[in-house]
């Protein structure tokens, strides 16, 4: 696809149909455009869940280091689903800057935040604590300097 048509992609990312978004977020994921991060990190602050749940996708499919941090972000967000796609992302992207969020993510409310997290926890690490918060949190008071400063 040429930079015309992509360029045409990402302006209809601001179209008032939400369908017509996500399905244009989810096209732009299976491109692989790196000049798409930008206006997808936008939409992760659409109104409609299921267009950030598309555009968080979208980064992760992309893999841009530069979405970590507002795919972070999401982790707040008051919908599981849309938190569940940017875990989804992060281990994707396999950003260490993901890792003291996802342990953090052990103690959401919803099951599946935790499931995913700790698997996101396993790919980024290496290491299988399962959903066990103590033993991350542990782990990670001590190689938290390597996963920061030295990689």
């Amino acid at each position: 696809i040429g930079d015309s048509a992509i360029r045409s992609l990402m302006a209809r990312l601001y179209d008032p149909d939400a369908q017509l978004r996500m399905n244009v977020a989810e096209t732009l994921g299976m491109i692989k455009s790196p000049r798409a991060v930008h206006p997808l990190v936008t939409l992760l602050r659409d109104e409609h869940p299921y267009v950030r749940c598309n555009a968080a996708w979208s980064l992760g499919e992309i893999g841009d280091s530069e979405a970590a941090q507002p795919l972070i972000e999401l982790f707040k967000d008051e919908v599981p689903l849309v938190r569940t796609f940017a875990i989804d992302a992060l281990q994707k992207i396999k950003s260490p800057d993901a890792i003291e969020p996802l342990i953090n993510a052990l103690r959401d409310e919803d099951q599946e935040v935790r499931s995913m997290s700790a698997v996101a926890l396993f790919v980024i690490t290496g290491l299988n604590y399962g959903e066990d918060y103590e033993q991350w949190s542990q782990w990670w008071q001590e190689y938290q300097y390597y996963y920061r400063y030295s990689r």
